[in-house]
């Protein structure tokens, strides 16, 4: 996850693994479910804990499911449709397509017009620049170039086989 400039880039990265059981299911106000990953939603906290403030979800919506999400002004939203037709504030957007947000707004409608399968995240607002190649993204291209040189000499560690 991006990180602003000022704050270390190249700290130890970390994975954690997640089974279904460890995310917490919140049954919206129209029916659908949001699968809390990371932040927090009401009075929920998500398994995953930023070390920059994002939140991020799945949303499973049936086919004529109406939602209306608060989302704080401000932050930078995103939706990626996974499956499924759905309307964002009475835009469609079509499977495998991501959509930003107005950071303006106070919340999204989504209407479903079949069972769809979101990703709904947002998080700080970064506006630095931002540079990439393949899995790297930094802010300059110099710092490209050296985190691409840190793999290349397994700096970033390895897998034991």
């Amino acid at each position: 996850m991006g990180q602003p400039a000022s704050e270390s880039e190249n700290e130890r990265a970390a994975l954690c693994g997640l089974q279904q059981a460890d995310i917490p299911a919140i049954t919206l106000p129209g029916g659908s479910t949001l699968n809390l990953v990371a932040g927090e939603w009401q009075d929920r906290a998500g398994p995953i804990e930023s070390l920059t403030g994002v939140f991020m979800s799945t949303l499973q919506l049936s086919a004529g499911a109406h939602e209306r999400l608060p989302i704080a002004p401000g932050r930078q939203v995103f939706l990626y449709v996974v499956k499924g037709d759905v309307e964002v504030s009475g835009e469609p957007v079509q499977p495998h397509h991501l959509i930003e947000v107005d950071r303006d707004g106070d919340c999204l409608l989504i209407e479903a017009s079949s069972d769809a399968c979101l990703l709904f995240g947002h998080g700080d607002v970064i506006d630095e620049p931002l540079y990439s190649h393949g899995p790297f993204v930094m802010n300059t291209r110099e710092e490209i170039v050296q985190a691409v040189d840190d793999y290349q000499n397994g700096k970033f560690g390895g897998l034991d086989a």
